[in-house]
């Protein structure tokens, strides 16, 4: 079911990074963007809180087939119907379509 979330993202901002690609090779350090730190990734981790408690804790997947279709719906709802506060009680269409602010 994991592997239907991923491959059902917005493609243009991948949600999961491969680890490979996060940790340098010839030390083991993470980059600078912290990685998979929870605490670093505030937004991953609220967009993951939502798709647990509202789709995955709640739907009953009949089937493989019956998993990326509400998926589908969920993520319809969230980019288009629901407002988010950190958006300006706007939901994630309308801000995207938002002029962008001038800067002078």
């Amino acid at each position: 079911l994991l592997n239907l979330l991923k491959e059902q993202t917005d493609a243009k901002e991948p949600f999961y990074r491969s680890a490979d690609h996060r940790n340098d090779q010839r030390t083991g350090s993470r980059d600078a963007d912290g990685g998979g730190v929870p605490q670093q990734n505030a937004f991953i981790e609220s967009f993951n809180g939502s798709l647990r408690d509202e789709l995955l804790n709640e739907e009953m997947f009949d089937s493989l087939e019956d998993a990326p279709r509400k998926l589908a719906l969920w993520r319809y709802d969230y980019n288009n119907v629901r407002p988010h506060s950190s958006l300006g009680n706007q939901t994630p269409a309308e801000a995207r379509r938002a002029p962008s602010p001038q800067i002078a």
